[in-house]
């Protein structure tokens, strides 16, 4: 419960982590613009204190191309090290423009606050910690931005790097019901966060009620350790090379437009336009992608992992959990060099489409994927080809799965005492620890599936369900709720902590 209790807190803004340089303070309600950033004499506007009051740089003239970065607010008070604790109360739209600090500068909610927003944009701008930041449109009366939370590379003023955006509590509506039809889903939905910095890191963030959810194209980012919790678009994208993407939950996909909905995606990009590049070196680990719960309005049907547009080269796909009424669970279209290892693939339900399956085939060009190792999968059905593509240790599930998990009708995909899919694995390079970081193999030999049996030391014998009970399914009309939907997520981190 620690670790749950560490995610909670950063979900709902209420910690933060120590400073590593000097404190400054900012209260929409009781600071002054004429304080001096002190926890007595707190600042009023943060957009102001972001804009003036930060030594940092900036191009020396624009556009950016060619110049070199100069210092902008020479002896501001608040320096690269430093950090801006934010005070309860509503700050409007933020900017960070055109601030390159040499070392991170954080803003991050106060001990038990709540900083409220109605959209984020960091453009332009390297080494920004945000941390613990409510975001929606319904924190102000101007209309919702089209994406909630953005980090920017911009072609006249910069590209933006090395930021982290922390625990936000983002999303465009916080009761969906608002939106009677499907057409108000589809006209009201903002989008939630979009990067396309690099080394952009998103993590223990909370996107609710949005169209798309949480998608980065720069090189080296991270999206860790999120919930995406009801969306019309896609859940996750991932479009750049060296991206990771582990340990987030995505669910309840909403059928109000004519758009194919993956739960992670991803396409090329060459000279020739979509499919006409390479996505190199992206891991998929540990994500749970739950196409909808039972009594979500609109549901829509849920593509899992679809990459269609290769090539994909380097890619690493393990421990993932898929479970959705769609034919693609998880299939690549154009791969080199992949491996798909360890992940659970079953359906919703018994009606088309679907059931989901393992595919890897050739590019949209005709070329065949090479080069891939396809193990140790428990899944509904199963389709690859290829050069030199392997497949082993994989295990189709029957129709009726019985004696296979601990719970399927909950969700709950951990294997039960004496499940088929225990010890039929093969060890070779099958991932060290499973989806909750229990070390495989604990019995004589690998299990298949993202999860290994453990015997019970307490509790469910195969650990804490995949998901949170179906009765739990629909948080947007209260944070207590929506935090319970993250357990998802926190019960991965049980070890780390």
């Amino acid at each position: 419960m620690r670790a749950l209790a560490l995610l909670v807190c950063a979900v709902t803004g209420s910690a933060a982590a120590p400073a590593r340089g000097a404190d400054f303070h900012v209260d929409p309600a009781g600071g002054s613009d004429t304080g001096d950033g002190s926890a007595t004499r707190p600042w009023r506007s943060l957009q102001s204190v972001v804009d003036r009051q930060v030594e940092t740089r900036n191009w020396a003239s624009l556009p950016y191309s060619g110049k070199t970065l100069v210092t902008l607010n020479a002896g501001a008070p608040v320096k690269a090290g430093d950090t801006i604790w934010l005070r309860s109360g509503d700050y409007g739209a933020l900017t960070v423009l055109g601030a390159y600090n040499t070392a991170p500068v954080t803003v991050a909610a106060e001990t038990g606050a709540t900083p409220r927003f109605t959209s984020v944009l960091v453009r332009s701008a390297q080494n920004w910690i945000l941390r613990g930041f409510a975001v929606s449109p319904t924190h102000g009366t101007s209309p919702a931005a089209g994406t909630l939370v953005v980090v920017e590379n911009h072609g006249w003023s910069g590209p933006a790097s090395d930021v982290v955006i922390d625990g936000f509590d983002v999303f465009t509506v916080p009761d969906e019901r608002v939106w009677a039809t499907a057409a108000d889903w589809d006209a009201g939905s903002a989008s939630g966060i979009t990067a396309t910095g690099d080394r952009v890191t998103v993590r223990n963030c909370w996107v609710r009620n949005v169209n798309y959810g949480i998608a980065v194209t720069g090189r080296g980012s991270r999206v860790e350790h999120n919930a995406v919790d009801g969306f019309c678009g896609d859940g996750l994208r991932g479009l750049g090379d060296d991206e990771v993407f582990e340990y987030n939950l995505v669910k309840n996909a909403r059928d109000v437009n004519a758009d194919h909905r993956d739960g992670f995606q991803s396409w090329s990009v060459g000279t020739g336009g979509v499919g006409t590049g390479v996505v190199r070196n992206i891991t998929l680990r540990g994500n749970v992608i739950i196409g909808h719960e039972p009594g979500v309005r609109f549901a829509g049907t849920l593509q899992g992992i679809g990459c269609f547009d290769g090539t994909y080269d380097g890619w690493v796909v393990e421990n993932n959990v898929v479970l959705t009424d769609h034919w693609h669970g998880i299939s690549f279209y154009g791969a080199r060099n992949l491996r798909i290892a360890n992940n659970t693939v079953l359906d919703l339900n018994t009606v088309d489409p679907g059931p989901p399956w393992i595919m890897v085939t050739a590019h949209k060009d005709g070329t065949p994927s090479r080069d891939t190792l396809v193990r140790n999968n428990l899944t509904t059905a199963l389709s690859v080809s290829g050069d030199n593509v392997v497949a082993d240790g994989n295990l189709l599930l029957p129709a009726d799965p019985a004696g296979y998990f601990v719970d399927l009708a909950h969700l709950d995909v951990h294997l039960a005492a004496g499940s088929p899919a225990i010890d039929r694995g093969v060890a070779g390079q099958a991932p060290a620890t499973d989806a909750d970081g229990i070390a495989r193999p604990q019995g004589g030999g690998v299990d298949v599936g993202a999860y290994e049996f453990a015997p019970p030391s307490g509790g469910s014998p195969g650990g804490a369900p995949a998901v949170p009970p179906s009765g739990c399914g629909n948080p947007s009309s209260d944070l207590s709720l929506g935090l319970v939907a993250l357990v998802a997520v926190a019960r991965r981190l049980r070890r780390r902590g």
